[in-house]
């Protein structure tokens, strides 16, 4: 049994561990399960519901997978996955002088396209309108589209398309000369 003590930053409202900045229930028990020693899913319960978190598909040589800039590791997170989906979630809380680019810790979850598919070099464009749907209506929900809360940081700020290229199996370059961010691989676990 482990229970959830604080969090840097909560900008989800009612989603996740922690509710409008209060944890979300009691003490929680968590399950990792293992796959041949490889992480292929952690189950966690507490008062709130259970829930199953999978690791992100990983295909080493392409854009598809978790990735980290090298020049800020932990700070940030970029997800890509095959059926045109991306999510970064920044956690940098910095304000003022400290901050003068104005990223603020949030997420980021739009749509994407690559030209050239996830081949190893290309032109990436995304799409943060309502037209992203991130999850259909079902059930008499409604859809869930593009979310932008973390400020400039991630893809929101920038002129879309931008160029990658996949530098090694786990390295992958965005944008180019001055501009250029080289991002690593999470490779799990």
């Amino acid at each position: 049994m482990f229970t959830f003590t604080s969090s840097l930053v909560d900008t989800n409202g009612t989603c996740g561990i922690f509710a409008n900045g209060a944890y979300a229930g009691g003490a929680s028990s968590l399950v990792k399960n293992l796959t041949g020693g490889t992480l292929t899913s952690m189950t966690f319960s507490n008062a709130g519901g259970i829930r199953t978190l999978t690791p992100v598909t990983s295909t080493a040589s392409s854009l598809i997978g978790a990735f980290e800039p090298s020049s800020i590791a932990g700070q940030s997170y970029a997800f890509f996955d095959t059926n045109g989906h991306y999510l970064i979630a920044s956690t940098q809380v910095d304000t003022g002088a400290s901050n003068p680019s104005n990223t603020l810790a949030g997420v980021e979850a739009a749509c994407y396209t690559a030209s050239n598919g996830t081949a190893a070099s290309g032109n990436l464009s995304w799409d943060l309108t309502a037209a992203c749907i991130l999850v259909p209506a079902a059930g008499g929900t409604r859809a869930i589209t593009a979310v932008d809360t973390n400020g400039t940081a991630g893809l929101s700020n920038a002129t879309p398309p931008i160029p990658f290229t996949i530098t090694g199996a786990n390295t992958i370059q965005f944008g180019s000369g001055a501009n250029a961010t080289i991002f690593n691989r999470v490779v799990p676990q």
